[in-house]
């Protein structure tokens, strides 16, 4: 499942949630403004798409948060 794209810090975070025999894995795929892709994941469990889409979202903006050294959002 692909939820909708988050803009944040001037990327595109497009959270991606596959089922697996584990339950649905969280995978975060952020697209800069010049169009680089970096892929972060599979990142953790859920028993929902909806959990790991959100867990993907949030880990992602913690890493473009360390990137670009903001405290906070």
């Amino acid at each position: 499942m692909h939820a909708e794209p988050v803009e944040y810090a001037g990327a595109i975070i497009m959270p991606v949630a596959s089922l697996s025999v584990r339950g649905y894995v969280a995978t975060a795929i952020v697209t800069n403004g010049v169009g680089k892709q970096r892929i972060y994941g599979p990142l953790k469990y859920f028993c929902s798409e909806k959990a790991a889409c959100e867990y993907a979202v949030s880990y992602a903006k913690a890493r473009l948060d360390r990137r670009w050294g903001r405290s906070e959002r």
